[in-house]
């Protein structure tokens, strides 16, 4: 996000780190976004992982809440939800035996 970000910020970008729960995470990624701000490429990629099931179900908990306040998050929420629903009904067809 710091690489997009500097591209078209302009050269002027504030970044914040929140966070601080888990260090060894909150020191990688400050560490990262350094070296981007510094010129580098960023050393992991952003498309190649999919969300874990509970990461999944996180997300969605906080966007049926949030939607009520964003308007703009209902169409992301419901495909979303979508996608999810897909995804486990498509694990349950895989985990049950031919017959």
């Amino acid at each position: 996000m710091a690489s997009m970000l500097t591209a078209c910020s302009e050269g002027k970008l504030l970044i914040i780190l929140e966070g601080g729960y888990n260090l060894r995470s909150i020191s990688s990624s400050a560490t990262e976004v350094v070296k981007v701000l510094l010129g580098d490429n960023p050393s992991h990629s952003t498309g190649a992982a999919a969300p874990s099931k509970e990461g999944m179900q996180t997300v969605l908990q906080v966007l049926e809440i949030q939607q009520k306040y964003w308007p703009v998050l209902v169409p992301i929420f419901a495909s979303l939800e979508a996608r999810q629903e897909r995804s486990s009904s498509s694990m349950v067809r895989k985990r049950q035996p031919a017959m």
